[in-house]
């Protein structure tokens, strides 16, 4: 066997791309996105524990030196039950570098470096290292589910492996062992049922027949989801907002606006609701009912609260205000700019107060209101003092002067840029 510490077959490759704003609007083909800001001493922490470990184990494993007590794949299991991860790791690398250690123990000591990794991956925030991570995870399991699980732990790893394959990007590899592990009873299965659903939405490996036949099978088992969950809790109003994510899929704009409309209605204040309020606003906006798309608009930014507090797994907060702006940009387009000047009313306090007041005069401005346009990019470079916005907005009080006639005025504004 190969250098223990070494993940097995490291595969390389990058996550499906998501789609921009506009395709979603006009196609209805998004996906659920995830981000959180980075947490560098965690991601260090982690870091440095992993190679650590993988130096030491290196070291063990060229010399075969006789350690000074043999370590139980039972204590290393026990100490990452009891959220020892640093401990187990520790165990598991002294088994694996034992030369007199049982064969047996060796899927043991894979199982618990994967879950390790797993671990780390959960801590740290930094997405792109959270996939490293788990795909180093997933390596570790799936050598350890090839070689046969611990005793009793079967379950446990199945389940572990494909949430390793599925947080990774790897969908279309996760979708066997999700579909294992729902053979096994447990409390597991509903989760794992969000998890096949998700995985067969993200994977685009098929072609458009094959994609079609996912998304039904899919909204099968999210409506079975939904019968298991008899109190209405998270995995009912997951399976909801995924449903209408189905019927977007297949194609069905109409359905898939009336499943989004009553999961934002019926699952106010929770991150599915949320979700699906931002997808009803846009299905408006793509169907042309302007007015109605401002009123879901409102609805959802009433709802969605401050920056600190925002924390949704289907988008970002990022994600959230591009959005936002593109429905902006969208009402600008089509020239409703009342419409557009009452969207951005409604933006603060999600969206920050210098790029709704910006916006703002934007669209005053191409209603004609240069009063009032003027003053709001005024507003804005208080705020901003410094910056491309101040430059922009100064550039856009020159215009205002000049439509009013004003070329003094309007001279003497770019004088100061």
């Amino acid at each position: 066997m190969s250098d223990p510490q070494q993940t097995p077959d490291a595969e390389t490759g990058s996550a499906p791309l998501k789609p921009s704003w506009n395709a979603r609007v006009r196609g209805w083909t998004g996906s659920a996105v995830r981000s959180t800001p980075a947490r560098v001493l965690g991601l260090l922490g982690a870091f440095v524990a992993v190679t650590t470990a993988v130096v030491w184990l290196a070291t063990q494993w060229i010399q075969r030196e006789p350690l000074i007590e043999h370590v139980e794949l039972a204590e290393a299991l026990e100490f990452l039950d009891a959220g020892e991860v640093e401990m187990a790791r520790d165990r598991a690398a002294k088994l694996f570098a034992h030369g007199g250690a049982p064969e047996t123990d060796l899927p043991g000591a894979l199982f618990i470096f994967g879950a390790a990794l797993a671990h780390d991956a959960r801590v740290t925030d930094d997405t792109d290292q959270q996939r490293r991570l788990q795909m180093m995870a997933s390596r570790y399991l799936e050598e350890a589910h090839r070689r046969g699980w611990p005793a009793g732990r079967e379950t446990e790893g199945l389940v572990k492996l494909s949430r390793s394959l599925y947080e990774s990007g790897r969908y279309a590899k996760a979708l066997p062992y999700l579909r294992e592990g729902l053979q096994r009873e447990g409390d597991h299965q509903i989760e794992q049922q969000r998890l096949l659903v998700e995985a067969y939405v993200r994977d685009d490996a098929g072609n458009h027949a094959a994609m079609l036949a996912l998304y039904q099978r899919a909204m099968e088992l999210l409506r079975r989801a939904i019968e298991l969950d008899r109190h209405h809790e998270a995995p009912s109003r997951i399976a909801s907002y995924l449903i209408g994510v189905c019927m977007a899929g297949l194609g069905d704009a109409d359905a898939a606006l009336a499943q989004f409309a009553r999961t934002a209605s019926a699952d106010q204040n929770t991150p599915e609701g949320l979700a699906a309020g931002l997808e009803e606003a846009e299905g408006y906006l793509s169907k042309g009912r302007d007015e109605s798309a401002l009123e879901a608009f409102r609805r959802l930014l009433q709802r969605a609260g401050s920056p600190e507090t925002f924390s949704n797994p289907w988008v970002s907060l990022d994600g959230f205000r591009k959005r936002i702006e593109g429905a902006f940009q969208v009402l600008l387009e089509r020239r409703e700019f009342e419409l557009a000047v009452d969207l951005t009313r409604t933006m603060s306090p999600l969206v920050p107060d210098e790029t709704s007041v910006r916006l703002r005069a934007d669209a005053l401005f191409e209603l004609g209101d240069c009063q009032g346009a003027m003053e709001e990019y005024s507003l804005a470079i208080n705020r901003i003092p410094q910056g491309p916005i101040t430059l922009e907005a100064m550039v856009q009080i020159a215009n205002c002067h000049r439509r009013l006639a004003q070329n003094d005025e309007a001279r003497g504004t770019i004088k100061q840029t």
